[in-house]
């Protein structure tokens, strides 16, 4: 009788981890890259940019594709255009970016290996601060590692992934956490998530091809 109900419970236990979902596997990186966003023609990041109601329910949904389309020599530097338009390369210190949002200069858009508290890509800039001074100020603004190990659970997968988030360096006491977007780089895969921290619009990686 004992074995009777030993091996019933084993059937049970069978069945139910039978029963359970498996996690969510992150893509597999291309071994040795080391790189926190891998470039090569062919790489595909497919996402979903998200519009949100007050109460975090989605207004509208757009499909939203990076492909690497091209190589291009820059110097003895070797770069790749997106189908975004925007021209992407990798160096000892993290992903260069020139495109429209950074006035067609080349810029540091992620910093990798990067420590927390880290600041990169300081420019002055010209802007109306909330609870600031009246009228336009120039402020020195900064992309600031927030940091390198986020979880960030995804339709493509979960992620440890570095955070980054534009800050103000000359005001501390004005903060702009609730108004610039944080972008969400996993070293080896690349671009995993963009949002505004008031929930209002995400961009979210849904799958990828990394050559």
């Amino acid at each position: 009788m004992q074995m009777y109900y030993r091996l019933l419970s084993l059937i049970v236990l069978a069945t139910l981890i039978a029963g359970c979902p498996e996690p969510a596997e992150p893509l597999r990186p291309v071994e040795g890259t080391h790189l926190i966003m891998p470039l090569k023609v062919g790489n595909r990041w497919i996402g979903t940019w998200t519009l949100h109601n007050d109460d975090g329910s989605i207004i509208l949904a757009i499909p939203d594709t990076l492909t690497i389309i091209a190589e291009e020599k820059v110097g003895d530097e070797t770069g790749f255009q997106g189908s975004d338009g925007a021209f992407y390369l990798n160096r000892a210190d993290g992903l260069w970016v020139r495109s429209g949002e950074t006035g067609d200069s080349l810029v540091l858009q992620a910093k990798y290996p990067a420590a927390v508290g880290e600041t990169f890509s300081a420019e002055q800039v010209t802007t109306l601060l909330p609870e600031g001074p009246a009228g336009p100020t120039d402020v020195t603004i900064a992309m600031a590692v927030l940091d390198t190990a986020r979880r960030v659970s995804t339709e493509a997968g979960i992620y440890r992934c570095y955070l980054y988030q534009p800050r103000i360096l000359d005001h501390p006491d004005i903060s702009l956490a609730g108004r610039l977007r944080r972008k969400y780089y996993a070293p080896d895969v690349g671009p995993v998530r963009i949002d505004w921290p008031d929930g209002s619009q995400r961009w979210e990686l849904v799958s990828a091809t990394i050559r």
